[in-house]
């Protein structure tokens, strides 16, 4: 998966994941391939993974006088944890950042899991990129 970024030709950023589908407990490993076609000051290349358990609400409500069943999502945890993959610095040309989370650290909560990665080029106010990915989460 990738996406150009800042200008057309000025380079992307591809995020792999090892496997697309994991268990509780399992460590997430892959890599971040960025390219950079011309020099780009920056301060760092930043990953993100997100961790969301939820579950299914039903609910009773009143409505212009009238009981009405309303069903949803509620996150019943949010699980947030950033990795500096490289430093402040100056890019240019093609290198790859391998990355590994522990699941096992997060825990378990009731409901769905859902797990998503991004990855972004820190490039301050100006225009940057980033890619993102979700895996899904069994047992």
């Amino acid at each position: 998966m990738s996406d150009p970024m800042f200008g057309l030709g000025e380079g992307k950023l591809e995020l792999f994941v090892d496997k697309e589908t994991i268990a509780n407990g399992d460590k997430i490993t892959g890599r971040v391939k960025l390219t950079v076609n011309s020099q780009k000051s920056a301060k760092g290349l930043k990953m993100k993974l997100i961790w969301e358990t939820s579950e299914m609400t039903d609910k009773m409500r009143t409505h212009a006088g009238k009981r009405e069943r309303e069903e949803g999502m509620d996150i019943v945890t949010r699980y947030e944890k950033k990795i500096d993959l490289a430093p402040e610095g100056v890019f240019t040309g093609t290198k790859e950042y391998p990355f590994s989370f522990e699941t096992a650290e997060i825990g378990t909560g009731p409901g769905n899991a859902i797990l998503s990665l991004s990855a972004w080029l820190d490039v301050g106010m100006s225009l940057g990129f980033s890619q993102a990915k979700a895996i899904v989460v069994t047992g």
